[in-house]
C-alpha cells in the first residue's frame, strides 16, 4: 500500500484564511468609506450647480416669485456656512474678529462645506494656512483636549474610553469631516427641493432640469441620514 502524506491540520489553514478575510474586509471598508466621501462631495457640487439652474430657468420663464425665493434661499444658506465657519474656525477670536471672519468669508460660503471635508484630513498646508490667518484648526482643539489634566475633561475621556463604541466614534469622525455638507441639506438642499416640487404642481411646467435637481436634493437628504439617526 502506497503511503500517503497526512493533510495539514485544518486549523492552521482556516486561521490564515480568516486572517486574509479580515485585511481584506479591513481595506473593503476603507475604500467604501472614500466612495462614499467621494459621492457626498460629488453629488452636493451638483445640487448646489442644478439649484442655480433652476433658478435662472424661473428667471427666463418670468416666474418671479419662485425666482426669489430660490435666491432667498441661497442668501439664507451663505449666512448658514459663514456662521459655522466663523463659529468653528473662528472660536478664539473676539466678538468683532468674529463679525470680521463671518463677513469675509461670506462672498465664498458655498465652498465652506468642501473646505470643511478637506481640513478634517488635517493636511499640513492646510493646518499653516489657518495659523498664519490666526485661525484654529479643528486639529489642534483636539489635541489640547487630549492634553487636557482637568478633572471634568478627563472624566468626559475617560468614560468614552470605557465605552469602546468604534461605530460612535466613526460617527464624530464622519460629523466633523461633514458638518458642512449636513448643514448645507437642512438650510438648502431640503427647502430648494420643496420650493421646486411646488413650482412643479402650481405652475405645471415640468423640465428635466426641475426633476434632476429634486433626485439630487433628495440624494443629498438621504446620505446623511445615518449622521442624524445615530
Amino acid at each position: 500500500q502506497d503511503m500517503q502524506t497526512p493533510p495539514p491540520p485544518p486549523s492552521i489553514g482556516l486561521w490564515a484564511r480568516m486572517k486574509d478575510i479580515s485585511c481584506k474586509n479591513i481595506s473593503v471598508w476603507n475604500v467604501l468609506d472614500v466612495c462614499h466621501d467621494i459621492w457626498t462631495v460629488g453629488s452636493s457640487l451638483v445640487d448646489i450647480v442644478t439649484d442655480i439652474l433652476v433658478a435662472y430657468e424661473f428667471y427666463q420663464k418670468e416666474h418671479f416669485t419662485f425666482f426669489y425665493l430660490s435666491v432667498a434661499i441661497f442668501i439664507a444658506a451663505q449666512l448658514s456656512y459663514s456662521f459655522l465657519f466663523a463659529g468653528t474656525w473662528a472660536q478664539e477670536k473676539t466678538s468683532c474678529g468674529k463679525i470680521s471672519v463671518f463677513l469675509l468669508v461670506l462672498p465664498f460660503a458655498q465652498l465652506i462645506p468642501i473646505f470643511a471635508w478637506l481640513e478634517s484630513f488635517r493636511f499640513v498646508m492646510i493646518d499653516d494656512c489657518l495659523k498664519k490667518l490666526s485661525l484654529t484648526p479643528t486639529g489642534q482643539r483636539e489635541d489640547v483636549l487630549a492634553t487636557d489634566s482637568t478633572s471634568s475633561t478627563r472624566a468626559v475621556l475617560d468614560k468614552m474610553d470605557d465605552e469602546n463604541d468604534s461605530l460612535w466614534t466613526y460617527i464624530q469622525k464622519k460629523y466633523a469631516a461633514h458638518a458642512g455638507f449636513l448643514a448645507e441639506a437642512f438650510v438648502e438642499a431640503i427647502p430648494q427641493g420643496v420650493l421646486q416640487t411646488v413650482a412643479i404642481l402650481i405652475l405645471d411646467d415640468t423640465t428635466a432640469l426641475n426633476i434632476f435637481s429634486i433626485i439630487m436634493s433628495i440624494t443629498v437628504v438621504a446620505s446623511k441620514g445615518y449622521l442624524v439617526s445615530y
